[in-house]
Order: C-alpha cells, then sequence, then structure tokens
C-alpha cells in the first residue's frame, strides 16, 4: 500500500512538474538577437524629380530584442541599429539610423489593464533635393528646385509614447482612457527648412460586446488634440521667408463596428469626424471626415492571410501645417511549401494639406511582390520587388511633379539565438 502511495505521489509530482514548467520558463526573461542584410539596387531610391540614377544601396541590421511574459506582466523591448552604404552614386551619402520601442502590458487586477507603448527613432537622410525620404511619411520636404544641384544630409529624432488603461466594466463593456504625445525634431539649420513640431491627444473609448465571444464589437471613441509648431524663417533664398507656426486643436468622434463574418474573417467599419480649430490667420477651421474599412483574416497562422484597408488619419508635418492622409492597402500571403511563402503588398496614399490656401496634394503608389524562403531555423531569405511612384499637384515651380522607381532586392536573415 505503501509502495502504491509512493508511486502515486511521485507520479503526481512528475505531472505538477510538468504542468508548472512552462509557466515558470514564460516568467523568465528572454533576449534575442538577429542580423538583416539586404542589398536592393534602385533606379530612383528617393523618388526624385530629375536626374535619378541606378544605385545599389547595401543594409547592415542589428536587431536586439527583450521579452518578459508572466501572469500579470508583458513587457517587449526592441533595439535596432541600421548602417546603409550607397555604391554607384554620387548624390548620396551613407546613412547611420538608431531605432527602439518599448511596450508593456500590466494587469493590475482582473478588471484593470495598464499599457505603455513608446518607440523612438534617430534617423539621417542624404538626399540631392529636398523631397520625400519615404512613402506616406508626414516629415517630408517639399520639393525645391534651389538644391536640384546640391548634395545634403540631415537629421531626424521622431518619438511617441502612448500610455492608457482598460477598464472592464460589467461583463461586455469596457472604457478605455489613453493618452498620445508625438514629436519630431530635425538637425538644426537643415537645408531643407524642416520645422520641428509635437502633437498631444487625450482620448476616452466606450467598447460593448455584442457576443458572448466578445470578438464582435462597437466602440465609441471621444478625444482632444493639441498641435504646435513653432514660427521659423526660411533663408535659403535670396529674401528671408516667415512661416507662421502651427497652433491648432482638432475635437475627434468616431464610432467603430466590427463583426466576424465567417470563422476566420471579419469586417470592421469606422465613421466620424474631426473638428479642427486654427489660431493662426489665413488658415480656415475645417471639419474633416475619419473614415475607415477593414476585411481580414484574423488567424494569422491560416496557410492564407489576407486583409483590405482603407483609412483616413489627420496628423501634423515638418512643414508647419496637418495633413490628412487616405490609404487604401491590400496584402496578400500563402503559405507555399513548409518552409516558403509567396505574397504581396499593393497601396495607394494621399496626402493632402490643411487649413492652407496653397494647400498641396501628394499621391504614393507602391506595389510589392516577395517570396520568402526558411533555409535553415536560424536563417532566411527573401527575394521581392517594389515599384514606386509619387504624383504631386499644387507645386507650380517644378516642370516635373511625379517620379517613378523600380527595385530588386534580396535580404538574409540570421538569428543567433
Amino acid at each position: 500500500m505503501r509502495k502504491m502511495n509512493r508511486k502515486r505521489l511521485a507520479g503526481a509530482s512528475v505531472l505538477m512538474a510538468s504542468m508548472a514548467a512552462p509557466s515558470a520558463l514564460a516568467q523568465k526573461w528572454e533576449t534575442s538577437a538577429e542580423l538583416f542584410l539586404r542589398a536592393q539596387q534602385s533606379d530612383n531610391p528617393r523618388l526624385e524629380l530629375t536626374g535619378a540614377e541606378d544605385t545599389l544601396a547595401s543594409i547592415q541590421t542589428v536587431r536586439l530584442g527583450l521579452d518578459r511574459d508572466t501572469r500579470t506582466l508583458t513587457l517587449d523591448l526592441d533595439l535596432e541599429a541600421e548602417f546603409v552604404q550607397f555604391s554607384q552614386s554620387d548624390i548620396l551619402d551613407d546613412e547611420q539610423n538608431q531605432r527602439g520601442s518599448l511596450d508593456i502590458r500590466y494587469q493590475s487586477s482582473p478588471r484593470t489593464t495598464y499599457k505603455l507603448y513608446t518607440r523612438y527613432g534617430h534617423d539621417s537622410y542624404s538626399l540631392r533635393q529636398a523631397f520625400e525620404p519615404d512613402v506616406i511619411d508626414p516629415d517630408l520636404p517639399a520639393p525645391d528646385p534651389v538644391l536640384a544641384d546640391s548634395l545634403s544630409q540631415t537629421r531626424i529624432d521622431r518619438w511617441i509614447a502612448l500610455p492608457s488603461v482598460e477598464i472592464a466594466v460589467g461583463k461586455r463593456s469596457q472604457l478605455e482612457l489613453a493618452a498620445e504625445h508625438r514629436a519630431a525634431s530635425f538637425e538644426e539649420g537643415n537645408p531643407f527648412f524642416l520645422i520641428d513640431y509635437e502633437s498631444t491627444q487625450y482620448t476616452g473609448q466606450w467598447k460593448y460586446a455584442l457576443s458572448s465571444e466578445g470578438y464582435d464589437a462597437i466602440a465609441v471613441r471621444l478625444g482632444y488634440t493639441d498641435y504646435t509648431s513653432d514660427d521659423a524663417v526660411d533663408n535659403r533664398g535670396d529674401q528671408p521667408r516667415f512661416v507662421a507656426g502651427l497652433d491648432a486643436t482638432g475635437i475627434p468622434l468616431v464610432i467603430t463596428y466590427r463583426q466576424a463574418i465567417s470563422e476566420n474573417l471579419y469586417i470592421e467599419a469606422k465613421a466620424g469626424a474631426v473638428h479642427l480649430e486654427f489660431d493662426e490667420d489665413g488658415r480656415d477651421n475645417e471639419t474633416e471626415s475619419l473614415l475607415g474599412l477593414r476585411l481580414a483574416t484574423q488567424d494569422n497562422t491560416k496557410r492564407t492571410t489576407y486583409s483590405v484597408t482603407y483609412a483616413e488619419h489627420i496628423q501634423p508635418s515638418s512643414g508647419s501645417s496637418l495633413v490628412k492622409t487616405r490609404d487604401f492597402s491590400i496584402v496578400y500571403d500563402y503559405k507555399w511549401t513548409r518552409k516558403s511563402r509567396l505574397g504581396f503588398t499593393a497601396s495607394a496614399y494621399q496626402n493632402e494639406q490643411i487649413g492652407l490656401a496653397q494647400a498641396v496634394e501628394t499621391d504614393y503608389y507602391f506595389v510589392g511582390p516577395y517570396y520568402d524562403w526558411e533555409a535553415t531555423r536560424n536563417l532566411k531569405f527573401r527575394f521581392d520587388y517594389q515599384f514606386r511612384r509619387i504624383e504631386r499637384d499644387g507645386v507650380s515651380l517644378i516642370a516635373n511633379n511625379s517620379a517613378d522607381e523600380n527595385a530588386f532586392a534580396i535580404g538574409v536573415t540570421y538569428k543567433f539565438w
């Protein structure tokens, strides 16, 4: 009898240990490190209006990660250093970029969860003319023919902080209170006349689950936003030009409805508006729509995943103005074999300045198919092609207001641990 009890006790101990092992492991700190190498051949890497030339870019990126996952705390820290070298080009300087992000989620009680997300980027851009360094980036310099034959580089510091708290109210209702601060600063005396700016938004959102599973839901969000930038003087031309700073407020109201339409497909619709008031002369108060629609798969582990999205946003820019962005995108990914995937991304974006008598409208187009191959558990390859096009309306000083890019690239990612 004693032997039987000992066997049962030993069996129970093994079972409890096996059940506790994943929990104990999950509570440990975990680190990761990987190296990403990419070679990209492009005929216009900066979407320049005139004088574009073929350029080979070599990109080396080191990524470090730190994670912690416990019953009440989830923490994710990511750091990245990027080095970009250009060859076959006399107009682009090498670049060094550093980025980092921190994502924390803490559940203090079954009904209350605190969140904090923050991201920082220290980037450099070398350009022959002050033109867009990246697609749908609000920190875009406007094209300037004065700089068309000169090489310049500037540094940009950008960061975002987003603290929030979620409080369960009843069985199906949830209240979320959040604040969001965004800021961008540019190298003093930068040749592109980019103006520092910042914005702060406070929002409250009530969310109600329409089903017991909690996925079908309706939400109402109300907020208050303050946009600011300082006055500046542009000394690049023969005569100094004064540019009034941005001093505006916005009150957004958005209603969101989400519903699962099949086992692995959902639809989400947003409808709302934001009322904008400007304190400066020459800028008219406006009310802009905030619409959105998304159709996407719910489980990203399936063999086929895709999404179709349309969204509208209001954001500040480095030109001392607000910009309304309308973006439409299609993302498709297919698991071809056990170790390879095929996919593509297609998107169209439109940036339009708000509150200015002579507003500039910019359209972007992007198509990018890719092929991923997992050679080993730690070694992955990516082969891709991208086509980009930009069209700008409202710039009368430049004869050519559009530009294209074709680029082919090979990327290698090695995960050390």
